[in-house]
């Protein structure tokens, strides 16, 4: 296909989306969350090792955490906050932990899962599906060991705050002497 086709392509797209009362973010989320959950679920032979983006992109697919930091990154390059959130997918049967995006679209904070592809307004879920779990010390060594790795940023910014602030105390406590 050329540009030109490429541009009437993505004109006819967006005319479809505003007659339809949607915004261009959520064409870009529709987009995005395609491309994504198009992608193989690739669980980790050994342990879990947290791929960047273009590794993900490369394999072909990854897992939950895979698949969210790139969903997460092809929002951000398009200008649509989100954060990459751990938890469980259901608190009532928590058998491992999961990862997901949210992000706010018509002022209404949204979960999106490219594992199952599901976009749902975070009121519509019921209290126990998509439960965050914060303060997880595992999550935590992951999310700094892939923050180090690949030098990625606003990834998830209660961990990342709450991971400066736990690096900031021991400075704090030997300047105190």
């Amino acid at each position: 296909m050329n540009a030109s086709a490429v541009k009437l392509s993505l004109r006819w797209l967006l005319a479809v989306a505003a007659a339809a009362g949607l915004s261009c973010a959520d064409a870009t989320v529709d987009s995005h969350m395609n491309t994504v959950a198009d992608l193989e679920y690739l669980a980790d032979a050994d342990g879990d090792d947290w791929q960047s983006p273009e590794q993900t992109v490369t394999r072909g697919g990854g897992d939950c955490e895979d698949l969210a930091l790139l969903l997460q990154r092809l929002l951000r390059r398009d200008g649509i906050a989100s954060t990459v959130v751990f938890g469980v997918r259901d608190a009532k049967r928590p058998k491992t932990g999961h990862a997901w995006v949210e992000c706010v679209l018509h002022d209404e904070l949204c979960v999106l899962d490219p594992t199952c592809r599901l976009v749902a307004r975070r009121s519509s879920l019921p209290w126990h599906m998509y439960y965050r779990v914060p303060d997880q010390p595992d999550l935590t060594k992951r999310l700094r060991e892939y923050l180090a790795r690949t030098g990625d940023r606003n990834v998830n910014l209660e961990y990342e705050a709450a991971m400066a602030a736990a690096a900031a105390r021991p400075a704090e406590a030997a300047g105190s002497d």
